[in-house]
């Protein structure tokens, strides 16, 4: 998964930030470092939305969609 896409889709969610808004991409890269264990400074020299990610990091993110979606429908069933 794209980490732009990822972050854009649960930056809002967890943290409470929109893509929009001040403190994003600081709150999207501390959520790629929690998920893939990177460190926030490598994440930040990835690109302007992390088009730079390594595929191993895209296949963590994926993963990390799928089981953040079932914490979410089964957490929050009426969402």
């Amino acid at each position: 998964m794209d980490p732009w896409e990822y972050a854009c889709k649960w930056v809002p969610l967890i943290y409470g930030i929109n893509p929009d808004e001040r403190g994003f991409k600081d709150a999207a890269a501390r959520e790629i470092s929690r998920i893939t264990g990177r460190h926030t400074g490598s994440i930040r020299n990835w690109g302007s939305q992390f088009e730079n990610a390594p595929q191993d990091v895209r296949l963590i993110l994926k993963m990390a969609d799928l089981l953040n979606a079932v914490a979410k429908d089964w957490h929050f069933p009426n969402s």
